[in-house]
This record gives C-alpha cells, structure tokens and sequence, in this order.
C-alpha cells in the first residue's frame, strides 16, 4: 500500500477576509474547513497528514490533530524565514509564498503528496481523483480543477488561474486578479478592459498532486528566485509558477483531473461564510458527512 500524505496549506495571513480563515468553524460538526479536508482524505485512503503553519495558527492545528486522534501520523510545520538571507527579512510582515511553505516540509514528507489550502473545502471526489492517480502514477503532477462559474463568490471579485489543456494535459495557468459575475456573464478585468471568460474554464484551486521528487527542483527555484528578487517586502515565491517551470525543464507531466461534479467553497469575504455553511449543513443531510468528525 503506498503512503499518501495530504498537505495543509495554513499559514495565509487571510487579508481580504480580515482575519485567520483558517480557524473558522462550521457547524454542526463545530469543525474547520481543513477537519472536513482531512475527513475526506481518510476516507479514501490518506494516512499521514501535514501543516504548514505560522505562529498564530501552530497551536490551533495541533489541536485539530489531537482531536481526530491523528497525533502519531501528523505533523505541524513552520513556515519561518531561517533560510531567507537575513537583509531580505528586514520589516518583512508576510509569508513568502505557497512554494516557500512547502519547502519548509521537505524533511516531513517522503511520499505522495497532496496539497491543499487549508481555508479551502474541496469536495470527497478531489480526494478520490488524487488517490486513484497517486496508486497509478509514480512520477507525474496532477491538478484537480473546477469549472471557473462554480468557483465564483457573491461578494466580490476573486483571483483565478485559468488552464490550458492539452490532451489531458495542463501546459499553461493564465492568472486572473479580478473576475467576478456579471448579470449573466463571467467577466476579468485585463488592462483595464472587461473581457468575458467561458463559464466552463477549467480552473485551478490550488489542489495538487506531487511526488517528493519536486523538493530538490524547488529549492533550485528558491535560490534562482532569491538572487532576483527586487520587491523583498511584498514579493513572493509562488508553487503554481515553480511546478509549472519543473514540468518544463524535466519534461513531467501535470495531468488535469477536473471535478465538475463537486462545488468548490472558500471563504474569499466575510459574507461566503453564510453561504459556506448552508452548502456543508447540506451535505451533512444528506449524509455525506456526520454530525460530528471522530476517529
């Protein structure tokens, strides 16, 4: 049986939102969106968990860890600037990226891995596409996408990465910082003109599937990144770019697995969380969740 680790992505300060999205709980499983992550994770077959934290959010997921009784095959992470050279950490405030943060676990995971945003719910079928791809594809990327319209908030405009597909194949995210509803059209904003992209775009989440192949490239691209940074307060090393230019240079695949069947919920504005949880108190009806997530 191969080991299957699921990543959380957790150490997002949650700027838009106003506060620590990660720590907000839903009801009635009084749980974090990461707990209903983990929750469909085990269900099909992930049996080592990982976060990646900050200060404020280290003791929280600790927690949750404990009370799943995930305490012998979890792990809390850090994401700390020992290795950014120390003039590039001066009145530096925010975190240096999502492929910053998963370099920080490179010594914690040493088996097929998913990553996920921790602020993010998913659905149990991205698990399962992930699982069944891992059992069946020891060297190639994958990413789990959405249809652009299901991803969308009702509050705002939101930032996406658009794909390119080829043959089942990603070769290209295109990001979007503002797309947004409307009336009945899905509009980005692009040099200042409104352009009306396709409802059924397949659309990246920030769900992957890697191999622990990638952390010795990634920390090649950290150090190519470091000796070009010219923004060292606001800029930040990003994993969709750095997997993107992995896959080219060493010629691995990133296989799209879209999931058209699963809503993706996120918590973007404050005002998602009412929606958020009317879609999860759903799901608990109808049973696809418990009232209450113990193990």
């Amino acid at each position: 049986m191969i080991d299957k680790t699921l990543v959380l992505l957790a150490a997002g300060k949650g700027s838009r939102f106003g506060g620590l999205k990660q720590i907000h709980r839903f009801q009635p499983q009084e749980a974090t969106l990461a707990e209903f992550a983990i929750w469909d994770a085990l269900q099909v077959g992930f049996n080592r968990f990982v976060a990646i934290v900050s200060e404020d959010t280290h003791e929280f997921f600790g927690a949750i860890f404990k009370k799943l009784n995930l305490n012998k095959v979890s792990q809390c992470v850090l994401q700390t600037q020992e290795n950014v050279p120390a003039d590039l950490c001066k009145n530096r405030q925010k975190p240096w990226g999502t492929g910053h943060a998963l370099l920080c676990i490179r010594h914690a995971v040493h088996s097929p891995f998913v990553v996920v945003n921790a602020d993010d719910f998913y659905g149990r079928k991205a698990y399962q596409l992930a699982s069944i791809f891992i059992d069946n594809n020891p060297v190639n990327f994958a990413l789990v996408g959405y249809l652009l319209e299901k991803t969308l908030s009702h509050y705002g405009p939101v930032s996406r990465a658009l794909c390119t597909i080829q043959n089942d194949t990603v070769i290209g995210l295109d990001e979007w910082t503002h797309i947004e509803k409307v009336e009945d059209k899905i509009c980005g904003k692009r040099d200042h003109k409104s352009i009306v992209l396709q409802k059924d775009t397949l659309t990246s989440m920030n769900f992957w599937i890697l191999q622990p192949t990638i952390f010795d490239e990634l920390q090649n691209q950290w150090e190519l990144f470091l000796k070009h940074i010219h923004q060292s307060q606001t800029q930040e090393f990003y994993l969709p770019t750095a997997i993107q230019e992995l896959a080219k240079e060493k010629e691995v695949a990133i296989k799209m697995l879209p999931n058209v069947d699963d809503v993706w919920l996120g918590i973007t504005y404050p005002q998602d969380i009412k929606d958020t949880q009317q879609a999860l108190l759903l799901l608990t009806q109808q049973g696809v969740y418990p009232q209450r997530f113990s193990i």
